[in-house]
């Protein structure tokens, strides 16, 4: 009986835990975990850089349009002066008011060639024409404007055309206006007329 006992004894002493297994399939585990955990980091900093780039590039794109934008403005300013070349200040300022009406005046049945612009401000009557595009009137002809007055009230005389400078632009200072549906301008005796003589409607254009 004691030996049987002494020999356990010895047995359990000869006895070593057991480590957790620590073979291939849990290196590879932990192989694949650091993969993951790269390829993780990756996209962050692939996420991160691609945000950074998209900001980059919006803030560019925004700045180009603002660069366009104000080249087409500084364009824009640019030909408006030189069309209304020798105008003083006051006067472009009043043509290029956001309140100015630019009324588009073409020609008719005996004039289909004829054209004009009318620049009527409604708030202080003040009309600018640019008759550039007008032919040579004949000899003792003059060209006047009239306001066609709302509910058919009749026409309102602007004024006449004297000053016109035929293929130059120039923009003549008329009559106030504090009425008009529409412009129209007409072919009269060189001292003008009391009323527009319609048989010679050289341009119309409706406000």
């Amino acid at each position: 009986m004691n030996l049987k006992f002494g020999y356990k004894l010895k047995a359990l002493s000869n006895f070593k835990e057991i480590e957790p297994n620590q073979g291939p399939e849990n290196e590879e585990r932990t192989g694949m975990s650091r993969s993951w955990d790269f390829l993780a980091g990756a996209c962050i900093m692939f996420l991160l850089f691609s945000l950074i780039a998209n900001i980059y590039n919006f803030n560019t794109l925004q700045n180009t349009k603002k660069d366009l934008l104000n080249h087409e403005h500084s364009a824009f300013e640019m030909n408006q002066a030189e069309s209304k070349g020798g105008l003083p200040d006051e006067h472009i300022q009043f043509i290029s008011s956001p309140e100015t009406k630019k009324i588009m005046l073409r020609g008719q049945q005996k004039y289909p060639d004829s054209k004009a612009v009318v620049y009527w401000h409604p708030e202080n009557n003040m009309v600018f024409v640019d008759g550039s595009n007008l032919p040579k009137p004949p000899s003792g002809k003059i060209y006047q404007l009239w306001s066609a007055k709302t509910n058919s009230k009749g026409h309102a005389n602007a004024g006449l055309l004297k000053l016109l400078k035929i293929g130059k632009q120039r923009l003549i200072k008329m009559n106030n206006v504090s009425e008009a549906a529409a412009f129209v301008i007409t072919l009269e005796p060189a001292k003008g007329s009391q009323t527009p003589t319609l048989e010679e409607l050289v341009a119309h254009g409706e406000i």
